[in-house]
């Protein structure tokens, strides 16, 4: 499972029912359903842009996180059940950052999915509780004394470094081993000279990664255009600061709710 993104989150089932809806419905090849949202309180699902045939119903789905803790969803573990027969979908999971708004298009096959309304139940939507206090991490020191390190249930390889006089770039791979979430924030890493100054993380990965046990993903730090008075990277001790880049979260559930997607006459008719 990877970030953030993001995209923990989440087993969606969806149910499919009804029938042809007599000759004016079945001469359609696709189907189109109104759009629409629901609340989870903790997060808004919108379903947007749905189309069934035959073979596949696919739609977008809209999370909008009503909190300000991670959503884990997994829409990988949507089903329809078409006569009592459930297929699912293949897709990763997604990760929404605290009060953001993420999208996942999904894509279901099957046969016989031509139907006038689908209920889509929302399970498996989860928050991930994060740990107040940051797991402690030590300072990486460039030039490069170590490839590898361990911070608390997190272990760390470096996978390269450019060290140049005003562009320092160092690539990584980071494995949790812990038995809750790993939630990884490098846009919180820093870069120290010397003589104490420090620059923000430049260019990384906008969202934050969540990683549950035994799952690998990769970022990379990047400082450029620092001011020279602070010397020339290329040849001074430098240090990456984690500060609070490593945490760790707990899974709470959200409650299910079902959906209804209705078919859409007029949409229908002028797609055609």
């Amino acid at each position: 499972m990877k970030k953030i993104t993001t995209v923990c989150f989440l087993l969606v089932n969806v149910f499919a029912f009804a029938g042809k809806g007599g000759d004016d419905f079945s001469k359609f090849e696709k189907i189109f359903y109104k759009s629409g949202s629901i609340e989870l309180g903790e997060a808004t699902v919108s379903i947007e842009n749905a189309v069934a045939t035959d073979v596949f119903i696919k739609f977008k789905m809209v999370v909008k996180n009503n909190t300000g803790e991670y959503l884990l969803v997994k829409p990988g573990e949507i089903a329809v059940v078409i006569d009592g027969k459930e297929y699912n979908a293949i897709e990763k999971d997604m990760i929404i950052d605290p009060n953001d708004i993420a999208s996942k298009v999904v894509d279901i096959k099957g046969s016989q999915f031509r139907v006038q309304q689908v209920i889509v139940k929302l399970n498996g939507f989860s928050k991930v509780e994060t740990s107040k206090a940051p797991i402690v991490a030590p300072n990486f020191k460039l030039p490069v004394s170590q490839n590898t390190f361990e911070a608390g249930a997190f272990t760390l390889d470096q996978l390269s470094t450019e060290k140049q006089t005003d562009v320092v770039s160092v690539k990584f791979n980071v494995t949790y081993y812990g038995s809750n979430i790993g939630i990884v924030s490098p846009t919180l890493a820093a870069l120290k000279f010397p003589n104490g100054s420090e620059f923000a993380n430049m260019k990384t990965r906008s969202k934050s990664i969540l990683l549950e046990k035994g799952e690998t993903d990769g970022f990379r730090l990047t400082w450029h255009d620092m001011p020279k008075s602070n010397g020339d990277a290329q040849f001074a001790n430098l240090e990456i600061l984690w500060r609070e880049t490593f945490k760790e979260g707990k899974l709470v559930p959200i409650t299910a709710k079902s959906y209804t997607m209705e078919w859409d006459p007029g949409l229908t008719k002028g797609k055609k």
